[in-house]
């Protein structure tokens, strides 16, 4: 009953008395984000509501959790306008700062007055990073997958260039097109290195796997109630990674207005721009391996005299299947990319069952006389006797996970000290959801008191 009078005074006061103070919102980034991350939408809220954004920036410490969170208290202290009820200001944390503002805590002035009372997180990993583990735990995946992914993307363009040049093919077949449309180093494809983001974690791998991340202190709130959690979930699983790797591509905060990122009547946005850039980038390999493969130099032997125009012509052919096959290379690569990146991600994994056992009868020739299957069996070494042995039978079950293209549904949404309910983003990717439609309604929630009265905010 006291906790109904307080909403309710409290939302009295608000509405009909107003709110006099600005009450300050500590913004904070996420990993390889830095002061522009929430750029529009914080100056929206800025004005629209009573508040003042103050913007933290950790991108230049975040070699270690400690470090990130001095470099925020630092400039939560320096950045402070509301002195006047503190406990009012909050944070609003996207991924990686989520977990800074725990490794933080409260920060309190000189007389012990909290400087925020509150904190909402978009997309954060409140029970650690699954490609975290996999790094630590399984380094070799990933290395492989870029090792792979650099071998396949570079074999048609290397063996085109080195092959081309060496039979004097250039003026023979018109090749010389090629030379504007091949990068021959590795490391300039980097179109596709955010599919590598997982490598690319600065140290900080170990802080935040699953194992060590529900080890940090709880979220930093004055209340429970004072708690607001988002998340995202990516609603087509067959382009996950390419949604993701969409805001490498389009910055969901630089390249669109305000909420616009995620496009306009479901096309357009992040996502569709990872689509995009995928599919073209698949039709230039499928264009050149298809060049190669209907290219044929049959008329080379009227070029020159025999014996050497036919056999300059079967070296030539030769070599152009190799070619085409080296782009061929390339362009299966691209349905291997999905994947595997939910695999690095944790977002998907197979795992072996047993349903049964199997039993092989054979002769004394050892020639199998019969096979045959028991479901449900479980005792298989006890069914072998005389010529027939037995075996455990497994069945392969796959296991998807939702996520937002990076951060996994279950440690998203599962916070110690959080007693509401999480609010999902559906359709968001994880990068995607700090300035798109969802992020507009999600706000517009949050300050209209929908998530708890300790939110509601005044309009200008």
């Amino acid at each position: 009953m006291k906790k109904l009078l307080f909403i309710f005074f409290s939302l009295f006061y608000l509405i009909c008395i107003g709110q006099e103070v600005d009450r300050d919102i500590f913004w904070l980034h996420g990993y390889k984000g830095d002061t522009n991350s929430w750029a529009d939408v914080n100056q929206y809220v800025t004005d629209n509501f009573k508040t003042t954004s103050v913007i933290p920036d950790f991108s230049q410490t975040v070699t270690t959790l400690e470090a990130a969170a001095t470099k925020v208290e630092t400039d939560i202290n320096s950045g402070l306008q509301n002195t006047e009820n503190p406990d009012q200001n909050f944070i609003i944390a996207h991924s990686l700062g989520g977990l800074v503002s725990r490794k933080m805590g409260l920060v309190y002035d000189d007389n012990m007055d909290p400087l925020y009372g509150g904190i909402v997180t978009f997309g954060t990993a409140h029970q650690g990073v699954a490609a975290a583990d996999n790094i630590v735990n399984n380094p070799e995946m990933v290395q492989e997958f870029v090792q792979l992914s650099c071998d396949a993307l570079s074999a048609g363009p290397l063996l085109t260039s080195a092959t081309v040049g060496s039979l004097g093919l250039t003026l023979l077949t018109g090749f010389s097109w090629l030379n504007n449309e091949i990068d021959l180093n590795c490391e300039l494809l980097g179109l596709f290195s955010p599919l590598a983001f997982p490598v690319f974690l600065d140290g900080l791998e170990d802080e935040l796997t699953t194992y060590n991340v529900p080890d940090l202190p709880d979220l930093p709130a004055l209340e429970p109630e004072n708690i607001a959690v988002f998340y995202g979930i990516e609603t087509d699983e067959e382009d996950l990674a390419m949604r993701f790797f969409g805001s490498f591509i389009d910055n969901p905060n630089d390249d669109y207005d305000v909420f616009g990122a995620g496009g306009v009547d479901g096309s357009g946005g992040t996502d569709q721009a990872g689509i995009v850039a995928f599919n073209e980038a698949q039709q230039i390999y499928f264009s050149f391996m298809q060049f190669f493969q209907n290219t044929n130099v049959a008329w080379y032997n009227y070029l020159l005299a025999p014996p050497f125009g036919a056999v300059g012509s079967l070296i030539v052919n030769s070599n152009l299947n190799n070619i085409a096959d080296a782009w061929e290379q390339g362009y299966d690569w691209f349905a291997t990319v999905d994947p595997t990146w939910k695999t690095m991600i944790g977002a998907q994994s197979t795992e072996l069952s047993e349903i049964g056992c199997i039993c092989i009868t054979e002769d004394y020739s050892a020639n199998v006389v019969s096979i045959e299957e028991f479901p449900d069996a479980e005792d298989c070494e006890s069914m072998s006797f005389g010529l027939t042995e037995c075996f455990p039978l497994y069945e392969t079950e796959e296991f998807v996970i939702p996520s937002d293209g990076f951060v996994l549904e279950p440690t998203a949404t599962n916070v110690d000290n959080f007693i509401g309910a999480p609010q999902l983003m559906l359709g968001s990717s994880h990068l995607q959801m700090r300035n798109d439609l969802n992020t507009e309604e999600a706000l517009l929630k949050l300050f209209d008191g929908e998530l708890g009265i300790y939110f509601a905010t005044a309009e200008r």
